[in-house]
């Protein structure tokens, strides 16, 4: 049902298609089916885990965010990609000191001084192998 500012022959969302002819006028990622307002967008009205929302709030859809879930860690090496789950500073299971972010759980080489947790003395302690 067309609201206000709506016109078949404009483009609500600038993207170059009609929105007579546009399955999601407003640019907002949902569908106008299923748009509670296909003519705002509002990327809130998503679900936040659906590859149209936005987890970690950045401003960029979890379908082309490489770190959805703002921890730090690229999807493709997160255990958890959705779940926010590094204490960057914690020296704990879930930390990660070094910063490569890699969980010290999964991190071959916590303390990233090049030296594999197996093979170092101190594992935790950057600079001592």
């Amino acid at each position: 049902m067309p609201g206000a500012g709506f016109h078949p022959r404009g483009d609500i969302d600038r993207d170059g298609i009609l929105n007579m002819h546009d399955r999601d006028r407003d640019g907002d990622g949902i569908p106008n089916q299923r748009d509670p307002n296909p003519n705002v967008r509002n990327v809130a009205q998503a679900n936040p885990f659906g590859p149209f929302g936005d987890i970690d709030r950045d401003g960029i859809r979890n379908q082309h965010d490489a770190d959805r879930d703002g921890d730090g860690i690229v999807n493709s090496r997160d255990p958890n990609p959705n779940v926010r789950n590094v204490a960057r500073n914690n020296r704990g299971p879930m930390g990660d000191p070094d910063r490569d972010g890699i969980q010290n759980r999964h991190d071959r080489d916590r303390d990233g001084d090049g030296v594999a947790n197996a093979r170092d003395r101190f594992p935790d302690l950057r600079g001592r192998a």
